[in-house]
């Protein structure tokens, strides 16, 4: 048992990541499938993509915006657990808060592309279903977004703070 709470002392950040990553990935996937449950993406799709002559373009295209929302969802959620329990930040005062939520954003959009492209090979050029698609690039995800969450971030400045564990 004391080996188990030695361990989970160790990789707190890491294991509170995971916890907090495997809802925040929830949160993406049920949002995800809800809006498009909804037909949110087919009003998207033929009045602005098909209107447009760019419906042609992507044959799989059309879950863009469904994916756009439940990133926004999920990143919103992920900030918060990531910057109170996962990193326990200690940043204060406007500047120091906005620059980290500023890079959260900015690496959460990297992702995002990131996520959007996966999503649009497996679509096109997979026989795979959508589900299936999304669960596989939010693998990809998770690992990107704690890469720049660690060591970009969230990452230790200064002499008041020790850097995270090493994994």
């Amino acid at each position: 048992m004391d080996t188990l709470l030695a361990y989970a002392r160790k990789y707190k950040s890491v294991l509170l990541y995971l916890v907090f990553g495997a809802l925040t990935t929830l949160i993406n996937i049920v949002a995800f499938a809800v809006l498009r449950y909804l037909g949110l993406d087919e009003a998207f799709y033929r009045g602005v993509l098909e209107g447009n002559g760019l419906g042609n373009l992507f044959t799989r295209f059309d879950f863009l915006l469904s994916n756009t929302i439940a990133w926004i969802l999920s990143v919103a959620f992920a900030y918060v657990t990531n910057r109170t329990w996962v990193f326990e930040s200690r940043a204060t005062g406007l500047g120091p808060v906005a620059r980290e939520a500023g890079l959260f954003v900015f690496y959460r959009l990297v992702s995002l592309l990131a996520d959007t492209a996966m999503m649009f090979a497996m679509l096109n050029f997979t026989p795979l279903p959508e589900l299936v698609a999304k669960v596989l690039s939010n693998v990809v995800v998770i690992v990107l977004n704690y890469v720049f969450s660690k060591w970009i971030i969230f990452r230790a400045r200064g002499s008041d703070r020790e850097p995270a564990e090493k994994i």
